[in-house]
């Protein structure tokens, strides 16, 4: 078990003022995804390209599962092992979502259902025309027999996302799952809209996947990260464009889709990072008062450090535990956030960036998806992260605002501070703020990276 003390002092002095998943072309080692095209991204419709705004969403969202087969395809899986993969206790999507929000939320059992189509599988695979117009057509048969008014709770005439999400399962092969040299007949999974109105209201937002991986049943890694589009509008953390590999996977909405503890890729994804989980309305910050006290960061917490008007550092740890047993490392991660970008697709210039120990860049220059030398102190054992190291704390303008971290060998997991700012420079969340002007000084000690665990 490795136990280690974080040490943060920041001292600022005056200064000058289309939601697709990505693809496993390969399903052992590559982890490249296609060049989308504007045209494809345009039929990709109502989906998670753009930033998330809003947090109103309800804990809890029901959840219809709806099964689709054809002529010449049906199902080699059971409607009862499928039950199983969105709502088991352990293991399955709901159980992931109650994880990573620290029990915030969860998912519904709104019932599954199955739909037989007279028709052959579109062999769809990454047109999403094709797929939007199968989902319009299954939309108008399951109408004959749900009452989708029923789920229109505000009364507006529309079921939105938040009051019921939809997860079609299409029999078959996943393209998303081995890219060019998938099994056909496939579809892409995905994340989009196909409006229809039926008993009176619209509907039409939905999450598809393909029934199979290969040869065994779809992971819930592929399922959960479309959910986290579908209910939450978040945006792709990998670089869509292929350049490098945005977050890596130290993220569900990252290539963190694809983590693997128990053999087959998706099986294990990823937490939420803490930027994404505040979006959803579900973060856990830890924050960080004017008076000393301890603090215990638990995995699924995290400490921010607000650099600007539009950066910020966060600090969470990542132990290993439950479903992230299924990273490549563990310890503390630093994310460096800046709003002004809307995407990860600039491998100079993210949205979020993750501050990888070692100094190798590896996620930017397309080496890896993650390693144990990206947390602190990590496997090259790097004890310090501040202005003058690499990678560094300065913001993207070049601005050195005084941001050190220090990592030590043994902690008590505790966090022993003493903050001193400007009332100007405070802020509602209790987040640690460090503008030019103020003057800030932060002590923090504690956090350790624990042993890993099944899913809970």
């Amino acid at each position: 078990m490795i136990r280690f003390v974080i040490f943060v002092m920041v001292v600022a002095v005056s200064l000058p003022v289309v939601a697709v998943v990505p693809a496993i072309n390969d399903p052992i080692n590559d982890r490249s995804m296609p060049v989308w095209t504007s045209s494809q991204v345009e039929l990709l419709g109502r989906s998670a390209l753009t930033r998330s705004t809003s947090r109103n969403i309800p804990a809890q969202v029901p959840l219809m599962m709806v099964m689709v087969d054809f002529s010449n395809q049906t199902f080699t899986t059971a409607q009862a092992d499928w039950q199983q993969t969105m709502f088991a206790e352990e293991g399955s999507v709901n159980s992931y979502y109650q994880w990573t929000s620290n029990n915030r939320f969860s998912f519904i059992d709104a019932g599954s259902r199955r739909v037989s189509l007279g028709m052959n599988h579109p062999d769809s695979g990454s047109d999403f025309s094709a797929a939007k117009a199968l989902i319009k057509t299954v939309l108008v048969t399951l109408s004959s027999s749900v009452d989708f008014s029923l789920y229109d709770g505000n009364g507006d005439g529309r079921v939105s996302p938040q009051e019921l999400a939809l997860v079609f399962v299409v029999a078959g092969y996943e393209n998303a799952y081995g890219g060019a040299s998938a099994p056909r007949p496939n579809i892409w999974a995905h994340q989009s809209y196909a409006g229809v109105t039926s008993d009176g209201v619209t509907l039409g937002s939905y999450v598809v996947v393909g029934e199979l991986h290969g040869n065994h049943p779809a992971t819930i890694g592929i399922i959960a990260h479309e959910l986290g589009h579908l209910v939450f509008n978040l945006p792709d953390l990998y670089d869509r464009d292929g350049s490098s590999q945005g977050i890596g996977s130290w993220g569900l909405m990252g290539f963190g889709v694809w983590n693997t503890a128990y053999g087959k890729l998706g099986d294990s994804p990823a937490r939420m990072l803490a930027w994404s989980r505040e979006q959803t309305g579900f973060g856990n910050e830890v924050s960080i008062d004017e008076t000393d006290k301890n603090i215990l960061l638990q995995p699924g917490q995290y400490v921010k450090v607000r650099l600007s008007n539009y950066e910020t550092l966060y600090l969470e740890q990542r132990d290993g535990s439950s479903f992230d047993a299924g990273l490549r490392g563990s310890g503390m991660l630093i994310s460096h956030v800046d709003n002004r970008k809307s995407n990860n697709d600039d491998e100079d210039h993210k949205l979020i960036d993750i501050e990888s120990a070692d100094g190798m860049f590896d996620l930017d220059n397309n080496r890896n998806s993650g390693d144990a030398g990206d947390p602190f102190p990590g496997e090259g054992r790097v004890y310090e992260f501040g202005p003058d190291s690499t990678p560094s704390s300065l913001t993207y303008d070049g601005e050195d605002l005084g941001v050190r971290v220090y990592f030590g060998p043994d902690g008590d997991f505790s966090f022993d501070q003493s903050v001193r700012r400007s009332a100007s420079n405070e802020s509602a969340s209790g987040s640690l703020g460090v503008f030019p002007g103020a003057l800030v000084v932060v002590l923090v000690v504690g956090c350790r990276a624990g042993g890993r665990s099944r899913h809970v």
